[in-house]
């Protein structure tokens, strides 16, 4: 934020806003004039507040970023964060809300969210938020976002690996074993995937034999 005097008189010093919780990144928000540094912590109820503004119907990430200050990634990683229940959107906290009222403002909250990361069109958002909905057996959803962040990016072989996790348990399992197929291939070399790969290894072999690979904890 720029100021023209400051209260020491000073002129022309260009303020760095960041935000120093734990769930986000450091973001610099203007180029550094001087070595003067205000650090905020914006509380959870502020987060939840401008994150349920963020998705509302008709709501533009960028306008609502800016209008509180922010980047629109750091914006996206408190949605994120949101999704994840570290912490309460501002209308959790509503309360006397009735049974049927609060499910009906979750499902509007959670389309909200899938219209955002569509809307997004940033390639880690939608597979992240896909292997999510898979999880949790919403694979209609999670293989729409599957298909946005292979449009933007279709060698990647972690979003393979997501898609291939939707269609086996949509039942799909020659196209899954192909999708976990391209991931083994692709990932070989790539520490993080490590693991990963042997695990797929034996969710192949259980497709092929008619089983189901997927009784416990999806890694």
């Amino acid at each position: 934020m720029v100021h023209d005097r400051d209260s020491l008189g000073i002129v022309d010093r260009v303020h760095i806003m960041v935000d120093i919780s734990d769930d986000t990144e450091i973001v610099r928000r203007c180029a550094q004039v001087t070595r003067v540094v205000r650090r905020r912590r914006w509380s959870d109820e502020e987060k939840g507040r401008i994150v349920a503004e963020a998705i509302a119907p008709d709501a533009v990430i960028a306008d609502v970023a800016r209008r509180h200050d922010l980047a629109p990634q750091h914006l996206s990683n408190w949605i994120r964060a949101a999704k994840d229940g570290r912490f309460a959107l501002a209308a959790d906290g509503m309360s006397g809300m009735a049974d049927g009222q609060r499910t009906a403002e979750a499902d509007q909250l959670r389309r909200n969210l899938l219209l955002w990361t569509q809307e997004l069109d940033d390639a880690e958002s939608c597979n992240d938020v896909a292997w999510e909905l898979a999880k949790q057996r919403d694979l209609v959803d999670a293989l729409n976002l599957s298909s946005c962040a292979l449009r933007l990016a279709p060698n990647d072989p972690n979003y393979h690996d997501t898609r291939g996790l939707a269609l086996a348990l949509s039942g799909r399992r020659d196209v899954a074993i192909a999708e976990f197929e391209f991931f083994i291939e692709n990932a070989q070399g790539i520490e993080r995937f490590a693991r990963n790969i042997n695990i797929r290894r034996e969710w192949i072999e259980t497709l092929r034999t008619g089983g189901a690979p997927f009784a416990g904890d999806i890694q």
